[in-house]
């Protein structure tokens, strides 16, 4: 308890009320409610489900795009090999799907999509990583098997919320960083504050906002870490 109370009131970890609306995305185009009638049928027939593909496609475009950030993943200690990115996309992929299973069955179909969508994203890396054909059966099902633990480790951590904080930087230190650093590294520690801001976040959002995807994730600045430090971490990593 402790633990988690010395991460928790660091106030980066959490997203006020009043500034939710800073991270959603405005819908292009009218409002349901002022589009005329010909408009709603129109698009009840025709883009009705062309839009829900569009659903899982910025979804996706969420996780890949924390991928790709260099400052994070710095921030983090975060290599650019196959483990890390694996265990990175898991973290996002396990937020969104920590909102969208509260939206009922809908949620479900969209969660399941996003989750195939990471998969096809995994297989590609897989072949980039020049992954033999006689394992990559095997390969795969053993990266599934990692990730899914990750994310049942993740669900865990949210049956105590006194001891929410120090269970996930326990599970992170476990998973992604293999038990290797110190449990109580610098990095491990502002990688949990990263998910409980992302997940105090998510979890105010509006409905309409995540079954769209229409938001983005909350700002991480850390001033503790200078860019100076920053840039000393990238040539060590190089």
């Amino acid at each position: 308890q402790a633990q988690s109370a010395r991460i928790l009131e660091d106030p980066i970890c959490d997203v006020e009320v009043a500034k939710v609306p800073n991270f959603i995305v405005a819908r292009e185009g009218p409002a349901w409610d002022e589009r005329s009638v010909v408009d709603k049928a129109v698009w009840l027939v025709t883009e009705k489900f062309s839009e829900k593909r569009e659903t899982t496609n910025r979804l996706t475009d969420l996780v890949l795009d924390r991928l790709q950030d260099e400052e994070l993943r710095l921030l983090f200690r975060l290599d650019q090999g196959f483990n890390h990115t694996m265990y990175f996309m898991t973290i996002h992929a396990w937020l969104l799907h920590r909102r969208l299973i509260l939206e009922g069955k809908e949620g479900y179909r969209i969660d399941d999509d996003l989750f195939e969508s990471c998969w096809a994203c995994t297989k590609q890396w897989m072949q980039v990583k020049k992954v033999k054909e006689f394992r990559f059966s095997a390969e795969l099902r053993n990266t599934q098997e990692y990730m899914f633990t990750l994310m049942l480790s993740l669900d865990d951590t949210l049956d105590r919320a006194d001891i929410l904080a120090a269970r996930m930087q326990l599970v992170l230190w476990a998973n992604v960083y293999s038990g290797e650093p110190s449990r109580n590294a610098h990095f491990i520690v502002l990688l949990t504050k990263y998910i409980l801001r992302q997940l105090s976040l998510i979890l105010q959002l509006p409905a309409e906002s995540v079954m769209e995807g229409r938001f983005k994730w909350a700002d991480f600045n850390v001033t503790a870490v200078s860019k100076e430090k920053l840039e000393k971490r990238k040539a060590l990593m190089k």
